[in-house]
């Protein structure tokens, strides 16, 4: 059985696009600390028995994405009432999404964002559940990801926060930086040159390019991966949050994360965790 048609023809930036029946991207040409271009990608999802829409990174907000979310509001008879941060690094623009959309409400991890400040009001997911956001099932599951480390704390004993977001109807994924994907091309450009001296690299959906620098505990993060893999096992496609128009990929995603529980077997000379070994689900 095959889950239903899902187009990755993102057409430019900003521009929403319907992937899929309750599924829409869209992409916003957004530059990393001002110097690396990687692209920002937003996805929206469509909770029919709350007549809610969920948006999955809220990237830049444009006079004209505030038009096409609107009609999407029109069309599908919902309204956005979720924005959500995919993990620690993603909230720069969510304040602007609150002032167009009345029923939005902000949910962010805890700890790196909120000890910023935040000009706007937002809710804290709660990390002791595996899945923050239970009242969008079964339509939008939601995945705590364990075992991460914040990359500024050399200790690796400040916990980094992330999340996944799976699709069960078009069999897709997304997330925050956790994980990351690169479509292979003929020509690269200088968005494409920067990701490449970060360490990313092309074809497969895979961790995140600072790999041992920000995981806390090998064992939390094996973990998380497997479980995943439980939780989403006809996991298809993968949306990535960054990259160029169109950076979807469809097909071996599954394979992927195996691969990447195969990699943390090989851990560098000496390692040790640092934090807990074992996880609970509790949700």
């Amino acid at each position: 059985m095959t889950s239903i048609q899902f187009d990755i023809n993102e057409p430019d930036f900003n521009l929403v696009h319907k992937a899929s029946e309750g599924v829409w991207t869209y992409l916003t040409q957004f530059t990393f600390m001002g110097r690396v271009p990687i692209g920002n990608r937003s996805t929206m999802f469509l909770i029919p028995h709350l007549q809610s829409l969920v948006i999955v990174n809220p990237a830049e907000l444009s006079a004209e994405l505030v038009d096409q979310i609107k009609a999407v509001e029109k069309e599908t008879d919902a309204k956005v009432r979720y924005l959500l941060s995919p993990g620690d690094w993603h909230y720069l623009f969510i304040g602007a999404y609150l002032k167009h959309f009345d029923k939005a409400k902000a949910y962010v991890p805890p700890g790196r964002i909120p000890f910023k400040n935040l000009d706007f009001p937002y809710e804290t997911y709660d990390t002791t559940l595996s899945n923050p956001l239970p009242e969008l099932l079964p339509t939008l599951l939601i995945f705590t990801f364990r075992g991460m480390c914040a990359i500024e704390d050399p200790t690796r004993k400040t916990e980094r926060h992330e999340y996944l977001f799976y699709h069960p109807a078009t069999r897709a994924l997304t997330s925050g930086d956790v994980l990351y994907y690169r479509q292979p091309l003929n020509a690269s450009t200088a968005s494409d040159d920067a990701l490449t001296k970060i360490g990313q690299v092309y074809g497969h959906v895979d961790f995140h390019q600072s790999r041992w620098k920000c995981i806390r505990s090998v064992a939390a993060l094996k973990w998380s991966v497997e479980e995943a893999l439980k939780r989403f096992a006809e996991v298809e496609r993968f949306i990535s949050p960054h990259g160029r128009v169109g950076n979807v990929k469809v097909g071996g995603v599954r394979e992927d994360l195996v691969k990447i529980t195969e990699w943390l077997e090989d851990t560098p000379e000496g390692w040790k965790d640092v934090g807990p070994q074992f996880v609970i689900s509790t949700l």
